[in-house]
C-alpha cells in the first residue's frame, strides 16, 4: 500500500500527463496523473519490500542496455 503521506511533485504530475496525452489521451488530466502516481508508488513499495533483490538484478540489466 502507498504511503499515506506520499505526494508526487508538480514535475512527476508533468512527466505523467506528458505520458498520458501520448498514450492515452482521453485520461490526460491532473487528476488521473496523480491517481496512477500515487497506485504506482505502492506497487514499487510493495516490490521492493518483497523482492529487493529481483528489484536490483532488473536495473542491473536495464542499465546494461
Amino acid at each position: 500500500m502507498s504511503e499515506p503521506n506520499y505526494q508526487p511533485t508538480d514535475e512527476d504530475i508533468l512527466g505523467m500527463l506528458h505520458h498520458l496525452r501520448l498514450n492515452l489521451p482521453e485520461y490526460a488530466t491532473p487528476e488521473n496523473a496523480i491517481k496512477l502516481l500515487v497506485q504506482m508508488h505502492g506497487h514499487y513499495k510493495s516490490l521492493e519490500d518483497l523482492y529487493p533483490e529481483q528489484i536490483e538484478k532488473i536495473l542491473k540489466d536495464l542499465e546494461e542496455h
